[in-house]
C-alpha cells in the first residue's frame, strides 16, 4: 500500500478534490490576473474631466449696498411698527416749529441786509453829492477810540479841539492851500474837520482833517455841480465856533465837553453857524459865532 504524505494524502490523490473547477484536470481554464494602473485608467477612459472646485463667490459693492439699504429699511420699518401714535404726533408738531423758527431767522437776516445797504448807500449818496442847503447830515459825532499809540481825541475845547481857534485857524489855511477844491459845506467837531469841496470840474469832494493833522480824501462824485454855491475860506471866521461852544453850554446848562459839533451854514444869501449839543440841544449863531437862538 503506497505510503501516504505528512498531510495523510496518497501520491495520486488531487489536493484541490472538492474545490469544484479547480478540482478538474488540465481542462479547467485558469483566471488570469487583473492588472490595475493609473495608466490603464487613463487609457479606458480618455475623455473623462475631472470636476474643478468652484471658488465661492464673494458678494460685490452694489450686493453689500443693497443688503445694507434693506437692513435701514428693516429697522426703520421696525422702529415705526414700535413707535407711538402720540410721540410721532409730538415728534412732528416739534419739527413743524423748528422750520417756522428757522424761515423766521432767515427772512430777519435778509431784512437787515436789505436795510443795511440802502443805509449804506443813503450815507453814500450824502457824502458824494451833498444836499441841496450844502449843510452835512446832523447827528452825533464819532469819537476815535485810542488804538495803540494813537492819541485821545479831544472834547469840547480842550487842547487839541478843532474848536479852538489856536487849531482851527491853521486846520482852514491847510484846506485853502491845498488845491482841492473851492468849500461847499463845513462841519467842525473837537477831533476832525468834515468839508465838502467844488473841484473845478464840477464835482464834490468829500475830505476830512484830524485833529493829528492827518488829511484824508474820502470820495469824489459825479460832475455837474459846477453851478453851486460855494463859501469863502475868508467868510469862516475861526473864532466864532469857539464862542459858539460857550454860549451853547451857557444857555443849556451843561459843559463844553457835551457840544458835539458846529457847522457853518450856506443857504443861498444867509450865513452863519448851528451848533448842536450831545444828547439833544441846538442853537443858531450869528457869524461871529454869537448864539441868537435855540431851535431844537
Amino acid at each position: 500500500m503506497p505510503e501516504r504524505d505528512p498531510f495523510g494524502r496518497l501520491p495520486d490523490e488531487n489536493p484541490l478534490a472538492g474545490l469544484g473547477s479547480l478540482s478538474e484536470g488540465s481542462g479547467s481554464q485558469t483566471a488570469e490576473p487583473v492588472v490595475s494602473s493609473w495608466g490603464a485608467f487613463e487609457e479606458a477612459a480618455p475623455d473623462a474631466a475631472v470636476p474643478e472646485p468652484v471658488p465661492s463667490q464673494a458678494p460685490g459693492r452694489r450686493d453689500r449696498l443693497q443688503q445694507a439699504a434693506r437692513r435701514r429699511t428693516t429697522a426703520a420699518a421696525s422702529a415705526a411698527e414700535h413707535l407711538d401714535p402720540a410721540q410721532f404726533a409730538q415728534f412732528a408738531q416739534i419739527a413743524r416749529r423748528m422750520a417756522r423758527v428757522v424761515r423766521a431767522v432767515f427772512v430777519i437776516a435778509f431784512v437787515l441786509v436789505i436795510v443795511s445797504v440802502v443805509l449804506s448807500l443813503l450815507v453814500s449818496g450824502d457824502s458824494d453829492t451833498g444836499t441841496p442847503g450844502g449843510v452835512p447830515p446832523s447827528g452825533p459825532s464819532q469819537q476815535s477810540r485810542p488804538a495803540g499809540g494813537e492819541a485821545r481825541a479831544p472834547r469840547g475845547l480842550q487842547r487839541r479841539s478843532l474848536l479852538a481857534r489856536r487849531n482851527l485857524a491853521p486846520a482852514l489855511r491847510r484846506l485853502r492851500t491845498s488845491g482841492l477844491g473851492r468849500l461847499r459845506s463845513l462841519r467842525i467837531a473837537p477831533e476832525r474837520i468834515d468839508a465838502q469841496l467844488l473841484t473845478r470840474g464840477g464835482s464834490l469832494r468829500s475830505v476830512q482833517l484830524r485833529f493829528d493833522g492827518e488829511l484824508r480824501r474820502l470820495s469824489v462824485g459825479s460832475g455837474g455841480f459846477g453851478g453851486l454855491p460855494t463859501i469863502a475860506f475868508s467868510d469862516v471866521d475861526p473864532a466864532a465856533p469857539s464862542r459858539l461852544a460857550r454860549g451853547a453850554a451857557r444857555r443849556s446848562g451843561r459843559s463844553l465837553n457835551q457840544v458835539d459839533y458846529v457847522v457853518r451854514i450856506n443857504a443861498g444869501t444867509l450865513g452863519g453857524w448851528t451848533v448842536v449839543m450831545r444828547g439833544g440841544g441846538q442853537f443858531l449863531g450869528d457869524d461871529r459865532g454869537t448864539v441868537t437862538r435855540r431851535i431844537g
